[in-house]
C-alpha cells in the first residue's frame, strides 16, 4: 500500500493527462494509470433518496477517497448525512428516510442559513430599513425560522479531480430576508482523509450571512451516550444567556465554570455540573479569528483511541447534546435512551446584529462572502 501510495503522488504532480473517468456498476470513477494498473483515486455515487411531502424528488450524493473514507450528502438542505470513517462507520447521526428529514426539528446535518443560530426578538435593521420575522421560537426566530435554506431541495452536483472530491450544492432564495440571496455550499473529502465545508453567498442587496452544518457527532456510535466522549474547545469565553437561550451580549470567562473545556475533559462530567438538565445549548467565542481557519474544537472518544478534529475561520463554537429520536418519548424511553449526539455548530456567534463585537454577519450588496469548516479524523 505505502508504494502504491507513493506512485499515486508521483503521477499526481505531473499531469492530468494520464487520468480517466469510467462509469461502473453505476459509479464514476477517477483513476491513474500507473504501470498498467488503474490506482482508484476517489470514487462517486448519486441515487434517489426519495420524495418530500410535496413531491419532490431528493437525491444523495457519496464521494469516495481511495482509503475508503466517504461523505455522503441529500439534496434536502444540502444536508450532511454520512461521514464513513470505515466503510461500516458513521461518525454522525443520519435518518434514513425522508420524511423523518423534513418532520425532525433538531436539523439533522443540515445547512442553516440565511442566520444560524437565535436571534433576539424577530427584528433587526440592516441597510437602514427594519425587518421583521416571524417568531418560531417564544419571541425569537431560531436558525431562520420557516424560511431557512435547510426547507429548500438544492441543486446538488459531484466534482472530480486529482486531488479532491467535491459535493456542490446550489441554490437562489427569496425569502422574508432582504434580497435575493445566491448561495452555495461545498463539502471536500482529499487524499489525506481531510475533510472541508465551505458556504459562499451572495446578494444583490445588503443582508444577513451567517450559515454553518447542524451535523451531530458520535465517534463510539450512535447507540453510544455520547456524554463518555471527551471534548476540548478552544475558546475561553462564553456567551451569557437568559431563561430563552438568548444572548444578554454579557461574554463571561468560562475558568471555575462548567464550561471550562479549555482542557480535554469528559462532557458527562461537565453536563452534571450544569444541574437537573445536564444538557448543553451553549455559545463559545474564539479568541482570534484573523489569521483564516483555525482549531475550534476536539473530540475524543470514550477509549481515547481516536479523534476528530474540527477548525473553521469565524469567532463561534456551539454545542448541543441530545438524542434526536426523543421527541414524543416517555420517561421510560428517556432514560434508556441517552444523549447520543452532539452537534457542533460552527459559526459567528449567535445574534451577532444585535451586539457589539459579536461579530460582523452582513453581506454587503454584490459582493460574495465564503466561510470554511474543516474536519480531521484520526487515531487518538
Amino acid at each position: 500500500m505505502a508504494t502504491q501510495l507513493r506512485l499515486t503522488s508521483m503521477v499526481r504532480r505531473k499531469s492530468l493527462n494520464r487520468t480517466k473517468k469510467r462509469a461502473k456498476s453505476g459509479k464514476l470513477l477517477f483513476a491513474f494509470f500507473i504501470k498498467r494498473k488503474w490506482v482508484r483515486l476517489v470514487e462517486s455515487t448519486v441515487k434517489d433518496f426519495g420524495h418530500l411531502e410535496n413531491g419532490e424528488l431528493v437525491k444523495e450524493f457519496t464521494i469516495t477517497n481511495k482509503n475508503g473514507v466517504s461523505l455522503r450528502t441529500i439534496s434536502y438542505g444540502a444536508t450532511w448525512t454520512g461521514y464513513f470513517v470505515t466503510p461500516e462507520k458513521n461518525i454522525i447521526l443520519n435518518f434514513d428516510n425522508v420524511h423523518e428529514y423534513e418532520t425532525n426539528p433538531f436539523h439533522l446535518g443540515n445547512t442553516i442559513g440565511r442566520v444560524a443560530g437565535r436571534l433576539s426578538g424577530h427584528t433587526f435593521n440592516v441597510a437602514g430599513f427594519r425587518v421583521n420575522l416571524k417568531p418560531n421560537e417564544n419571541k425569537n426566530v431560531l436558525h431562520s425560522g420557516n424560511t431557512g435554506v435547510d426547507r429548500l431541495n438544492w441543486h446538488g452536483e459531484i466534482i472530480l479531480d486529482d486531488q479532491f472530491a467535491k459535493i456542490r450544492y446550489t441554490m437562489q432564495q427569496k425569502a422574508i430576508f432582504p434580497g435575493t440571496l445566491e448561495m452555495a455550499v461545498t463539502y471536500s473529502l482529499d487524499e489525506d482523509n481531510h475533510v472541508s465545508v465551505q458556504y459562499e453567498g451572495r446578494s444583490n442587496v445588503e443582508t444577513l450571512f451567517n450559515p454553518m452544518t447542524h451535523v451531530y457527532f458520535n465517534l463510539d456510535g450512535p447507540d453510544a451516550p455520547i456524554k463518555d466522549e471527551f471534548l476540548k474547545i478552544v475558546a475561553d469565553r462564553h456567551i451569557v444567556v437568559n431563561e430563552e437561550k438568548i444572548p444578554t451580549g454579557e461574554i463571561q470567562v468560562v475558568e471555575n465554570t462548567p464550561f471550562d473545556f479549555t482542557n480535554l475533559v469528559k462532557l458527562g462530567d461537565q453536563c452534571e455540573k450544569l444541574g437537573s438538565n445536564e444538557q448543553f445549548d451553549d455559545a463559545f467565542k474564539k479568541p482570534n479569528t484573523s489569521l483564516g481557519v483555525t482549531p475550534s474544537l476536539l473530540l475524543v472518544d470514550s477509549a481515547k483511541q481516536h479523534q476528530l478534529e474540527m477548525g473553521s475561520d469565524r469567532n463561534g463554537v456551539i454545542i448541543f447534546n441530545v438524542n434526536p429520536d426523543c421527541i414524543g418519548k416517555d420517561a421510560d424511553w428517556l432514560a434508556a435512551h441517552p444523549d447520543n449526539g452532539l452537534a457542533v455548530e460552527l459559526q459567528t456567534v449567535p445574534d451577532a446584529i444585535h451586539h457589539d463585537g459579536f461579530g460582523d454577519i452582513v453581506l454587503p450588496a454584490n459582493q460574495t462572502k465564503t466561510y470554511t469548516s474543516t474536519y480531521y479524523y484520526s487515531e487518538g
